[in-house]
C-alpha cells in the first residue's frame, strides 16, 4: 500500500500514525531512561551501604 498524498484520509491517516508512534517511541524512551536511572541509584545504594559497613566511612 502507497500513501496518495493528494486524499485527505490518507494524509490523516498518515499523521495520525506518525503522531502515535512518536509518542509511542517518547513513552518507551522515558521508561527506559528511569529504568536505567533507578538500576543507576539502587546500585550506588548498595555499594555505599556496604562501605559504611565496612567501617572505612
Amino acid at each position: 500500500m502507497t500513501f496518495d498524498f493528494s486524499d485527505p484520509n490518507q494524509v490523516l491517516l498518515f499523521w495520525v500514525i506518525y503522531i502515535s508512534a512518536t509518542i509511542l517511541g517518547l513513552v518507551l524512551l522515558f521508561l527506559f531512561c528511569y529504568w536505567v536511572i533507578r538500576l543507576a541509584v539502587a546500585h550506588g545504594m548498595r555499594s555505599y551501604r556496604r562501605w559504611e559497613r565496612s567501617g572505612e566511612g
